[in-house]
């Protein structure tokens, strides 16, 4: 649901700036954002602040920078952490929520299910790296496996080490922790949800 977590901390801050890549993601964003009567203090800019050469104003020196459900979507963690830690102020936080990396066991599930129900496969992937998950996709035609692989690096989400490696590795962070922090059932299947954060040094 677009624009959900906004809501939900719209009446405790300031301000709110949702960024995406597409400009029609943010057009529903801003349009619910002025339905709801709160444009003034929630919107969103079309911007890829991964390749951006340069980063507006705006959303530097920001208190809290928070990722929901997109990082198993982005090859290189380590330089999207890096880019999203350099927006903060000195003492701000980074939050980053997404899938918990599931046993191998259960991968398959993964794919048929999370893929099709969480995931965008017209996504485009970011970074430099080859983190690729080839794991085992049954009951799947070949077009909409090569659309999975294609276009989720992490198919089977990511583990709490990779995560708190991924902030580590930024040089900006300290406190560092990633935990476990809820399960949620969709489609009568619980996922496991891993909840990253970090301070500004």
């Amino acid at each position: 649901m677009i624009g959900l977590i906004s809501q939900d901390l719209v009446p405790h801050v300031s301000k709110i700036i949702e960024l995406d890549t597409s400009q029609a993601m943010v057009n529903v964003y801003n349009q619910k954002a002025t339905n709801n009567g709160v444009s003034s203090k929630m919107f969103a800019l079309c911007i890829d602040i991964l390749s951006s050469s340069e980063i507006p104003q705006q959303i530097q020196n920001v208190d809290v920078v928070v990722c929901s459900m997109a990082y198993h979507h982005i090859e290189d963690i380590d330089h999207t952490s890096k880019v999203l830690a350099s927006l903060l102020k000195k003492g701000g936080h980074l939050l980053v929520v997404d899938l918990l990396q599931s046993p191998p066991s259960s991968t398959k599930l993964i794919v048929d299910e999370v893929s099709g129900k969480f995931h965008n496969h017209g996504h485009p992937k970011h970074g430099h790296g080859h983190e690729h998950n080839h794991h085992h996709v049954e009951h799947l035609d070949g077009h909409t496996k090569q659309s999975i692989i294609d276009t989720v690096p992490h198919i089977g989400g990511l583990s709490i080490e990779r995560l708190e490696q991924a902030f580590n590795s930024t040089g900006l962070l300290e406190n560092v922790i990633a935990k476990n922090m809820f399960t949620a059932m969709k489609e009568g299947m619980d996922f496991d949800f891993v909840l990253a954060s970090g301070r500004r040094i």
